[in-house]
C-alpha cells in the first residue's frame, strides 16, 4: 500500500531530490548518455502486477511505473525523449535495447533549441513507436495503450513519424485505434524537432527478463505481466464496432502461412488432406481480419513467427501448434524458430491457453531469407487435431 505524502512536505522533498540527481547526472554521465526514467523522475502512479509461468517457475510480483512528464524534447526521426533538465535522454526500460540504439546514434542526435517548436498539448500524449516487426507494435504500442485504457487515463496519441514509409501494419494500426478506440490522433510534421511543455505520458517496467529454461540461469527472455496477456484484450475483443466486424464466434482451424520465407513446401498436400484448415498469409489481411482469424480460432497452426502475436486476440479456448525445426544450417540466427519455448508460448499459457510443440524435421535454408523451407510431418498434424478438436 502506498503512502500519501503531504503536498507541502513532498513539493520541497521533490526539489532536493531533483536537485540532486541533476547535479550527480552532470557529474557522472555526457550529455546524451541514456539514463532510466526511474532514476530521474517519480511516477505519476504504480499499478501493481505480476509474473506467473508455472511450466518456468517463475513467480513474483513487481509495480508498473506509469508517469506524466512535462517539457519533454522530441528530435525527429528518433523515438527518443530528452529532458533539457537533467541534460539526458531518457529512457522507458520496456523497450529491449533501447540504451544500446541511442548511444550508437547519439553522435546525431543533439538538443536544437533553434530549430525546435514548442507544443502545449490539451490532454497527455502518448508517441507511437514504429517498428518494422508487427508483433513489436503490439508490444511497444497496443499492450501500453490499453493499459492507459484500463486505468482510465485520458490521453491523446501523437505520431511523430513518417508512416507512409514504414510496413504499411504501422499506419494501419493507427487508423484501426481512431476507428474502434474513439482515440483522438495527433499527426506531426516528422521532420520538426519538439520541445513538448504539456505531459507526456510513458510507462516502466512491464517487460521483465526471466530464465525460460529452469537448468540455465542465462538463458533470460522477455517475460509479460500475466494481467497484460489476460485482461486487456476484452477491450478489444469485446468492443461492439469490432463485434460487428467479427459476428458470431467461430471454431476454425488456422494455419499461418508464408510465402516469403519459412515456406512449406508441401502446404498444397497439407491442405488437400486435411481440408478443415484454413490457410491465411498476414500480410495480406488487414488489422481487423489479423485480428478476426486469432478471435474465430480454434486451433492455430504456424512456425515462429510475428503473425503468432495475434494469439493476444485469441479466446482462451484457442490451441497453439507450433512447427519446430532441426537447424541444419548453423550460421542461422534466428534461435525462436529452433527453441523449445518462447515469448509466444508464455503468451499463451497467461491467457490460459493449451499449446503444443511439434518436431518436423530439417529446416533447409536460412530462416530469415527468402525461399528457406521446410516440410510438415501430415501425419503428425493429423492425429494432434484429432485431439485437441
Amino acid at each position: 500500500m502506498l503512502i500519501k505524502i503531504p503536498k507541502f512536505i513532498k513539493k520541497p522533498l521533490v526539489k532536493i531530490y531533483h536537485f540532486y540527481l541533476n547535479i550527480s547526472w552532470r557529474i557522472r554521465q555526457k550529455n546524451h548518455n541514456v539514463t532510466p526514467i526511474n532514476r530521474l523522475y517519480f511516477p505519476f502512479a504504480n499499478r501493481k502486477v505480476h509474473y506467473e509461468l508455472k511450466t518456468r517457475k517463475i513467480k513474483y510480483s513487481s509495480l508498473i511505473e506509469i508517469y506524466k512528464i512535462n517539457n519533454l524534447y522530441k528530435p525527429k526521426n528518433n523515438y527518443v525523449f530528452y529532458s533539457p533538465y537533467f541534460r539526458s535522454f531518457i529512457s522507458e526500460n520496456w523497450i529491449w535495447d533501447f540504451q544500446t540504439n541511442i548511444r550508437k546514434k547519439r553522435k546525431n542526435i543533439d538538443f536544437d533549441k533553434k530549430n525546435t517548436i514548442e507544443i502545449n498539448f490539451k490532454k497527455p500524449v502518448f508517441f507511437i513507436s514504429s517498428t518494422n516487426v508487427y508483433s513489436y507494435f503490439i508490444f511497444w504500442n497496443i499492450f501500453n495503450i490499453l493499459f492507459f485504457i484500463r486505468n482510465n487515463i485520458s490521453f491523446d496519441i501523437v505520431v511523430h513519424e513518417n508512416l507512409k514509409k514504414e510496413i504499411s501494419f504501422n499506419k494501419n494500426f493507427v487508423k484501426f485505434l481512431k476507428k474502434y478506440l474513439n482515440l483522438r490522433i495527433i499527426y506531426l510534421n516528422p521532420n520538426r524537432n519538439i520541445l513538448i511543455k504539456s505531459e507526456v505520458l510513458l510507462l516502466n517496467n512491464y517487460l521483465k527478463f526471466a530464465p525460460y529454461k529452469s537448468n540455465k540461469i542465462k538463458s533470460h527472455y522477455m517475460v509479460f505481466p500475466k494481467e497484460i496477456i489476460k485482461d486487456l484484450p476484452s477491450i478489444i475483443i469485446k468492443n461492439r464496432k469490432l463485434k460487428k466486424f467479427f459476428g458470431k464466434p467461430r471454431n476454425d482451424v488456422v494455419l499461418i502461412s508464408r510465402e516469403d520465407s519459412r515456406i512449406i513446401k508441401n502446404e498444397k498436400e497439407l491442405l488437400e488432406k486435411i481440408p478443415i484448415i484454413k490457410r491465411i498469409v498476414p500480410e495480406k489481411l488487414t488489422i481487423e481480419e489479423e485480428i478476426s482469424f486469432a478471435y474465430h480460432a480454434k486451433v492455430i497452426i504456424a512456425p515462429f513467427g510475428a503473425a503468432i502475436s495475434n494469439i493476444f486476440f485469441a479466446r482462451p479456448d484457442c490451441a497453439l501448434i507450433r512447427l519446430k525445426f532441426k537447424k541444419i544450417n548453423q550460421s542461422d540466427t534466428k534461435v525462436d524458430l529452433f527453441s523449445d519455448y518462447t515469448k509466444f508460448e508464455m503468451m499463451a499459457e497467461n491467457k490460459g491457453m493449451k499449446y503444443f510443440l511439434q518436431d518436423h524435421g530439417n529446416f533447409h535454408g536460412i530462416s530469415t531469407q527468402k525461399n528457406s523451407y521446410f516440410y510438415v510431418d501430415i501425419k503428425k498434424i493429423k492425429n494432434l487435431l484429432k485431439k485437441i478438436i
